[in-house]
C-alpha cells in the first residue's frame, strides 16, 4: 500500500513538474514585472505597453553595420519589412562575449525581453517601436520540443 501511495505521489509530482515547465512563461510573467506579449499585439496597441518590461518571441536579425531587430517572420526579415519589426538598444557597456553571442542568434528565432518604446522607432523612423534595455536575449527551441 505503502508503495502504491509513493509512485501516485511520485506521478503527481511529475505531472505538475511537466505542467510548470509548460507554462514557464506564465509563471514567470506572476513572479516577475514582464508582460508576455506577441509584436502583432506591440504592433496593434503600442500604447498598452510603453516603457514596460516586455518578453516577445521572434525572429532576430543582427548586423553590427545597421540591423538589430526583432521580426515578427522571417519572411518579413527576408523582405524587410521593417514595420514589423523593432529597433533593439543593447546595454551600453556589454562584454565582447556578450556581443559575440548575440551575433550567434543572428537570424533564428529567439526569446527577447527588455523595454518597450513606442516612441523610438530607429533611424528615419523605419521600425514599430523600440525594444531597450535588453535583459534577455535567448534561442527559442521550444518548437522542437513539442514534435
Amino acid at each position: 500500500m505503502k508503495l502504491l501511495f509513493i509512485l501516485t505521489l511520485m506521478s503527481l509530482l511529475g505531472f505538475s513538474t511537466t505542467f510548470a515547465q509548460a507554462n514557464e512563461g506564465n509563471m514567470e510573467q506572476e513572479r516577475s514585472d514582464v508582460v508576455n506579449v506577441s509584436i502583432i499585439s506591440l504592433i496593434a496597441t503600442p500604447e498598452k505597453y510603453h516603457e514596460k518590461k516586455v518578453r516577445v518571441i521572434g525572429y532576430f536579425q543582427y548586423d553590427e553595420a545597421y540591423l538589430r531587430n526583432i521580426f515578427l517572420h522571417k519572411e518579413d526579415s527576408e523582405k524587410s519589412i521593417l514595420k514589423n519589426s523593432f529597433w533593439i538598444f543593447f546595454p551600453k557597456g556589454i562584454s565582447g562575449d556578450s556581443v559575440e553571442r548575440y551575433k550567434g542568434y543572428n537570424q533564428q528565432y529567439v526569446i527577447l525581453e527588455g523595454i518597450f518604446d513606442m516612441n523610438n522607432q530607429g533611424p528615419s523612423n523605419l521600425f514599430s517601436g523600440a525594444i531597450k534595455e535588453v535583459t534577455r536575449l535567448g534561442p527559442w527551441d521550444k518548437i522542437k520540443q513539442l514534435k
